[in-house]
């Protein structure tokens, strides 16, 4: 959407003024200005000098028209680009994924019609649907935010819909407290696996004493 900035009144040798105005748009880099001229500066001079200048800046910006293109194509190009930028095959493998998965809900849909709200609700699916990780809904918004401005560098969007996606993380500390106690032996464990080693008198208990000499060291 075009930003307008505050507009200028410049007087002109001529006795007359020129009433400009600066904007940007998703459309270009940068800062541009359009600009009229009034006989007078008054306030009913400046409001119609107003209505006429944006008219021209709009005007402008329609003529410069956003292609069309399905996400199942855009994809399809960013694809092709990031393969040709040479990127490390595991790069490669992770944004691939993300974009296959992405690709099956919104691959049909034109891409400048794709809204925040829409990635709110993708992101917050995968989260607490999907059951995955927060990890993982912001490589997937990560994602999102690459297409999205690869779309706007080549004239297929205005506006980023993923720049102001808000993901409602949720806790993990349970999850991890949990992968914690399960993951490693606690000492009542290793005790009894000791105890069976020595009962065995398997050659492995020297090694299990190493390590929990290690351990004890550590």
């Amino acid at each position: 959407m075009v930003k307008y900035y505050t507009p200028q009144v410049e007087p002109l040798k001529n006795g007359k003024f020129k009433y400009s105005i600066r904007y940007t748009d998703p459309s270009f880099l940068g800062v541009h200005k359009s600009s009229t001229t009034i006989t007078k500066n008054t306030a009913k001079a400046r409001n119609l000098a107003d209505v006429k200048v944006k008219k021209m800046i709009q005007d402008k910006l329609n003529i410069q028209s956003i292609k069309q293109i399905t996400m199942d194509k855009l994809i399809e190009d960013l694809q092709t680009n990031m393969s040709n930028q040479g990127l490390a095959p595991k790069t490669l493998d992770t944004y691939f994924a993300c974009l296959s998965k992405i690709s099956r809900t919104f691959g049909k849909r034109s891409a400048d019609s794709i809204t925040t709200i829409e990635l709110n609700t993708y992101i917050n699916n995968l989260l607490y649907k999907d059951e995955l990780s927060n990890a993982t809904a912001h490589k997937y918004h990560v994602v999102f935010t690459k297409l999205f401005d690869f779309a706007i560098q080549f004239g297929y969007a205005k506006k980023n819909p993923a720049l102001k996606v808000k993901i409602n993380l949720k806790n993990e500390r349970a999850k991890k407290q949990d992968r914690v106690e399960n993951w490693y032996l606690t000492d009542k464990e290793l005790s009894k696996l000791f105890n069976h080693c020595l009962e065995k008198r398997e050659l492995i208990f020297m090694l299990y004493s190493k390590c929990y000499t290690l351990l004890v060291c550590v």
